[in-house]
C-alpha cells in the first residue's frame, strides 16, 4: 500500500491523470503545473493532444517532468475518443480525467488517496468543486471531511443539490473503467456533451462511493469554455434526449428504483434549465419556441412507454416543466416590473415565510 506518495516496487503509479487538449497551450501549461504541485507524488500524467496539426512535447511547453507522457494523436479523435483513449494508455491503479482548462487544488490527489484507503479502496471517490480561474488555498484536512455513501445515497444527494461533483473529475479504479467501456457517447459529435452526468448516474449502482467535502477541483469559466460559448443547439438537444433515455435505464435498476421519482424529477429540472440556457444563446431562438420545447420534451420519458413506470415518469416531467415555467415567469417579472413593485413582492413573500415558520414551530412544540 502506498502511504507517502512513493512509487510502488512494480513501478505502477497509484494515480493516472489523463489530460485532454486541443488548442489551449497556455492553459494546458497551467493545468500541468496544478498537477505537478500535488502534495501526493505517486502519479503519472498522460496528455492526449487531439490536434494533429501541432505536436506537443515537453520542450515545446517548457514543462519537464518524467511523470508526464505526451500522446499526439495522428487523427482527431474528438473529445470523447480522446478521453477513452487516455484510459487505455494509462497505467495507474486509479484514473481521473482533467480538461486542459481546469485545475486541481494541491491536495486533490492526497485527499483522494487517503479517503480511498480509509474506506477500503472502493471503485471511486469524488470531491466538491468550485468555479473560477485560480486554485484556492486549501485549509488543513478537517476531521470527517471524507465520507462513504452507498451509490444510491450519493446519487440522491447529488441530484438534490446537497453535494456537488464533476462526473469525470473523480478518482476511478482503472479496471472498472476498462470493464465498463469508459465514457458513453450521447451527442454523436466531437464534444462529449452530457457524458459526465451519465457517468455520475452510473455511480449510483455502486456499493460504495467516497466523497470529500472540499472544493479540490477548479472548473475554469472563461470566454472560450464550452459552458459559456456553446451554441450547437441541435447537438445539445440530441445529447440531452440521450442522457434522459440512458439515465432512465439506470434509474429503474433495483438499486435505484426507490428514488426513481426524486432523481428523475431533479435531473429533468436541471436538463430543461440547461436546455433553455443554451437555447437563449442560439441565434433565431424566441420565447415562443419554448411552447414547442415543452411538447417535444415528452421524448425524455418516451423510452418507458408500455412499462409501469411511464405514468410515474410523466408526472416527473410535469413537475419539472411546472418548475421551469415558474422560474421563467419569475425571471420575466424581475426583468419588467418596477423596482418598488419587486420590493413589495419580496416583502409579502417574507411575511408569508415568517408566518409559515411560526405555524410550524407551534405544531412541533
Amino acid at each position: 500500500m502506498i502511504g507517502s506518495g512513493e512509487h510502488t516496487s512494480s513501478g505502477i503509479p497509484f494515480f493516472s491523470v489523463g489530460i485532454t487538449t486541443y488548442d489551449r497551450v497556455e492553459m494546458l501549461i497551467e493545468t500541468l503545473h496544478s498537477v505537478l504541485d500535488q502534495t501526493f507524488a505517486d502519479f503519472e500524467i498522460v496528455v492526449g493532444n487531439d490536434n494533429p496539426q501541432r505536436k506537443i512535447t515537453a520542450k515545446y511547453l517548457g514543462v519537464n517532468d518524467p511523470r508526464i507522457h505526451f500522446v499526439n494523436h495522428e487523427h482527431n479523435l474528438g473529445e470523447l475518443g480522446n478521453m477513452n483513449a487516455l484510459v487505455k494508455i494509462s497505467r495507474g491503479d486509479y484514473f481521473t480525467w482533467l480538461a486542459d482548462d481546469d485545475l486541481l487544488a494541491p491536495r486533490f490527489l492526497e485527499a483522494m488517496h487517503d479517503a480511498l484507503v480509509e474506506f477500503g479502496l472502493p471503485t471511486c471517490a469524488f470531491s466538491s468543486f468550485t468555479n473560477g480561474d485560480r486554485v484556492l488555498v486549501n485549509p488543513a484536512r478537517l476531521p470527517g471531511e471524507a465520507r462513504v455513501y452507498s451509490g444510491s445515497e450519493f446519487l440522491r444527494l447529488y441530484w438534490s443539490g446537497a453535494i456537488s461533483a464533476i462526473g469525470t473529475m473523480g478518482a476511478f479504479h482503472r479496471e472498472y473503467l476498462a470493464r465498463t467501456g469508459g465514457l458513453e457517447d450521447l451527442s454523436g459529435g466531437k464534444i462529449a456533451l452530457h457524458t459526465e452526468y451519465l457517468h455520475l448516474v452510473k455511480m449510483g449502482l455502486l456499493e460504495k462511493v467516497v466523497y470529500v467535502n472540499q472544493p479540490l477541483v477548479v472548473y475554469r469559466v472563461h470566454e472560450g469554455s464550452w459552458g459559456c460559448s456553446n451554441t450547437n443547439f441541435e447537438e445539445y438537444k440530441r445529447s440531452g434526449a440521450n442522457l434522459a433515455r440512458r439515465s432512465v435505464e439506470y434509474l429503474r435498476a433495483p438499486e435505484l428504483i426507490k428514488d426513481f421519482d426524486q432523481n428523475l424529477t431533479q435531473m429533468l429540472r436541471w436538463l430543461m434549465a440547461e436546455f433553455v440556457a443554451v437555447a437563449r444563446r442560439t441565434p433565431g431562438f424566441h420565447a415562443y419556441n419554448l411552447i414547442g420545447y415543452f411538447l417535444w420534451s415528452r421524448i425524455y420519458v418516451s423510452s418507458l412507454k408500455g412499462s409501469t413506470l411511464y405514468e410515474r415518469a410523466g408526472r416527473c416531467l410535469l413537475r419539472a416543466e411546472a418548475w421551469l415555467f415558474w422560474v421563467l415567469c419569475k425571471q420575466k417579472f424581475l426583468e419588467l416590473a418596477p423596482a418598488p413593485f419587486i420590493k413589495l413582492a419580496y416583502s409579502v413573500r417574507s411575511l408569508f415565510q415568517r408566518r409559515k415558520g411560526s405555524s410550524v414551530s407551534q405544531v412541533n412544540v
